[in-house]
């Protein structure tokens, strides 16, 4: 996880309200900072003086001479490692969301494959065509040849055209055109 997110939060203030922070020398801070550092890519840090001093580049003795109940306040130590509980339930949270956001774009991608096949399906013919197989090629009429439809009260397409023509009308008349 850590590899996908490259930071992690650190809220100043909390971390300055901290007695036990307070009370840090600053090597002491230079050694918790760096400690946190490392555990955020590789989820731990050697317990043992010597390997930590190697792991974080710092000077065996330096290590040795901080008391380590000052710094492992932020920490557990388990299997001679040291880790940070903080760290671990950030990264879980990240872990979480990245799970939830893949379902949530998985679940997207099936319902879009379902109402792709939905509409694949209503365009499929389902038989013979119906109507004319005559086909117009529009450069063969013009719009003066055409025709109004008929006259006939049923026919839903002539009451439409007549409310058209009505406000084409209409709209002629307000635009003097």
């Amino acid at each position: 996880m850590p590899r996908d997110v490259p930071y992690f939060p650190c809220y100043a203030e909390n971390i300055l309200a901290k007695r036990e922070y307070k009370l840090m020398s600053l090597m002491e801070r230079g050694l918790w900072i760096s400690i946190l550092l490392e555990c955020w890519p590789n989820d731990s840090v050697p317990a043992d003086p010597e390997d930590l001093a190697k792991c974080l580049g710092f000077n065996p003795q330096e290590i040795k001479a901080i008391p380590k109940d000052r710094y492992m306040k932020f920490f557990t130590e388990e299997f001679n490692e040291i880790s940070s509980p903080e760290l671990d339930a950030q990264k879980k949270g990240y872990a979480e969301k990245r799970r939830l956001q893949s379902e949530g774009g998985k679940e997207g991608a099936r319902r879009k494959k379902r109402k792709q096949e939905d509409l694949n399906m209503q365009g499929q013919p389902l038989g013979q065509p119906e109507g004319s197989s005559i086909q117009v090629n529009s450069s063969q009429i013009s719009s003066s040849q055409l025709q109004p439809c008929s006259d006939n009260p049923g026919d839903q397409r002539t009451r439409d055209n007549k409310e058209f023509d009505a406000v084409a009308k209409a709209y002629r008349a307000a635009s003097k055109g």
